[in-house]
């Protein structure tokens, strides 16, 4: 603001020694008017001068905010990253005794447990007949991983007495053992969870009681008792097993 009015009050300045310029000039006064031409030159050179010395205006730029610092992790948080590296851990390490496993929690309050110490079950898959293995910790670190056993069958051998040729002899067929469908329950509901949470809403809003999940939908149906199980430990308040398919009871 000071800078502009200086300026104005100059262009003013100049305006008025132009007009006694022309005045004494209309009235012949020379020397005076050598003088004002005088004065003129040294006022443009000492502007001139000014100008040039004068620093070039720096506009402020908006201050930087500051960078807000992160929180401190909370015991929370630091749990849950110990508990994803412990499933890094133990899928590290059942990928090297069975490279085509796979495994899933056996308890939905795995996490609970791992934060008490408590020991954890595995069911695994294709892990070379094992079904199930304890995993052990220790302060929320990976200890060891210890498969179960399956029990075979005992061997029947023919008695030393037995006249009975072998090809007389007629062993007890052995039961085949059950497949387990655990697995394959846990993958197909963890896949459709959110398509079966929009059904509930829709059934729930239309004023319905149940709804069914169509056996088209699911896969055999000897596993559906295990997808029964596995959507109860999803939250679901109750479901039962059809002959077309898994009704689900929703929730008064």
């Amino acid at each position: 603001m000071k800078k502009d009015h200086n300026r104005q009050l100059a262009h003013e300045l100049l305006i008025f020694l132009g007009i006694l310029m022309l005045i004494f000039f209309i009235l012949r006064l020379w020397p005076i008017l050598l003088l004002a031409l005088v004065a003129i030159l040294v006022y443009a050179l000492r502007m001139l001068f000014l100008t040039c010395k004068a620093p070039p205006t720096v506009v402020p730029e908006d201050p930087t905010p500051p960078a807000s610092a992160e929180p401190p992790d909370t015991e929370l948080a630091i749990q849950q990253r110990a508990f994803a590296l412990l499933q890094r851990r133990i899928t590290e390490s059942v990928s090297r005794e069975h490279p085509s496993a796979r495994w899933v929690w056996a308890e939905s309050n795995a996490f609970e447990k791992f934060i008490s110490n408590i020991p954890l079950i595995l069911l695994l898959n294709n892990a070379g007949g094992y079904r199930k293995a304890t995993v052990r910790t220790h302060e929320l670190m990976f200890c060891d991983l210890t498969y179960e056993t399956v029990a075979s069958d005992a061997e029947t051998t023919p008695d030393a007495d037995d006249d009975t040729s072998p090809a007389d002899e007629s062993l007890p067929d052995t039961p085949a053992e059950p497949v387990n469908y655990e697995l394959l329950a846990f993958e197909w509901v963890e896949k459709n969870i959110l398509n079966l949470n929009t059904h509930c809403n829709e059934a729930i809003a239309e004023g319905k009681e149940t709804f069914l999940i169509q056996a088209e939908l699911l896969p055999i149906a000897d596993s559906w008792p295990d997808i029964s199980d596995e959507l109860l430990r999803n939250g679901f308040a109750e479901a039962e097993v059809l002959e077309d398919g898994i009704q689900v009871n929703l929730p008064h």
